[in-house]
């Protein structure tokens, strides 16, 4: 679960296998060749979210990363909205991104909004999301999936149950 206006770091450490030479590979006395790896620290800004974060991470959390994973590392800077399937990946279309701030949560006592979320992808069901969008007639389109959660319920959606639905209707 991601906010909008919020910034998120998300380190993935990725697997490369080593390529043994031609040459090589018949030999039975060949060195055992070890695998490499790459580092990649995707840093995620919302919609709404200030710079403040991207240069705080750049001034300060980026040279902590730089100095443990030195030239394995990679930066790679997304906004809301135009995440590589790369980083899609790892949530299994399960992205749900929430209006405000993680710790914004309402008063005690007081009658939390309606939450509406618009399953939308961009570039297949990979891509796919659920993002949190104001409750608003105008906004409804019939060729487009919403979901509105029971109001008292605490919000658990299975976005890869809903997609494969989606995607069978559709098909």
């Amino acid at each position: 679960h991601f906010y909008s206006k919020d910034c998120y770091v998300f380190l993935c450490r990725y697997w490369v296998p080593v390529d043994v030479p031609d040459d090589v590979a018949g030999e039975p006395e060949q060195e055992q060749m070890e695998d490499d790896f790459q580092c990649v620290v995707y840093f995620w800004q919302g919609r709404e979210a200030g710079n403040m974060g991207w240069l705080t991470f750049t001034f300060s959390l980026q040279k902590k990363f730089k100095s443990l994973f030195g030239e394995k590392l990679e930066v790679v800077r997304t906004h809301q909205q135009q995440e590589n399937l790369k980083f899609m990946a790892h949530f299994k279309r399960k992205f749900v991104i929430h209006q405000g701030k993680r710790k914004g949560q309402p008063p005690a006592g007081t009658i939390p909004p309606v939450e509406f979320y618009h399953l939308r992808s961009n570039g297949g069901a990979l891509c796919t999301r659920l993002i949190q969008i104001k409750p608003d007639a105008a906004l409804l389109n019939s060729a487009c999936w919403f979901v509105l959660p029971r109001i008292g319920v605490r919000f658990r959606i299975n976005l890869k149950t809903l997609l494969d639905r989606f995607i069978d209707r559709t098909a």
